[in-house]
């Protein structure tokens, strides 16, 4: 199976941005079930062919990012630790969040090749 000859460009960031966010997280520390969730999420949405999939990368990475903002004071901590993996975790995983929902929503807005202007294709019979 080959991911860049059938899949949308946007798809496969979302993807790896997913993946990326599930190492920022590692980067820091287990802290409980987050990086598997974001790991299995990432493989989900590269290996899935749907074009819907991208849903679940724009849900997961909103679903935790506002989960990160709202707990703030967690990843102030960590930004504030003199070591270097938990500092740029959060930066890592945070990054992987944001372009993670961008590109779903790309992927998501953008129409199928040869679906423009004509919505339904009609078969002749």
């Amino acid at each position: 199976m080959s991911l860049t000859g059938t899949r949308p460009a946007s798809v496969l960031t979302a993807g790896f941005a997913l993946l990326a966010a599930s190492a920022g997280d590692f980067a820091q520390g287990y802290d409980g079930p987050g990086p598997f969730i974001f790991l299995v999420a990432g493989l989900v949405v590269l290996l899935v062919p749907w074009r819907q999939i991208a849903w679940l990368a724009v849900a997961t990475s909103l679903f935790f990012l506002v989960g990160a903002i709202v707990n703030f004071g967690d990843l102030e901590g960590a930004l504030e630790s003199a070591e270097l993996f938990p500092v740029l975790g959060v930066i890592v995983q945070l990054a992987g969040f944001v372009v993670s929902a961008v590109a779903g929503l790309f992927a998501l807005g953008k129409p199928r090749p040869g679906t423009e202007g004509n919505p339904v294709r009609r078969q002749r019979v």
